[in-house]
């Protein structure tokens, strides 16, 4: 197994959240996604999962803030401040 360097994250902020670990901690949930996948042994349609994790902390990490929300007619940028660890 290998781990890379360098990690680049964008996280997106949702509402209420106060500190770049709380980012981290909703960025790593499960996600049920929208699709369902066609199943190759069975040849049936599940419903699907998708979780990410970081094993290791890399030496260098990157993260981007997503705040900004998009609509259908209008953009609005997320000012919320957010705590984080120098």
């Amino acid at each position: 197994m290998s781990f890379d360097n360098f990690l680049d994250l964008a996280l997106p902020m949702p509402r209420g959240a106060k500190s770049l670990e709380d980012l981290l901690d909703s960025f790593l949930q499960v996600e049920q996604l929208s699709d369902p996948y066609l199943c190759s042994k069975c040849n049936k349609y599940n419903k699907c999962r998708r979780k990410l994790d970081i094993w290791k902390a890399p030496k260098v990490l990157m993260v981007q803030l997503k705040r900004f929300k998009h609509g259908k007619l209008t953009n609005e940028k997320i000012k919320e401040k957010l705590r984080f660890p120098l």
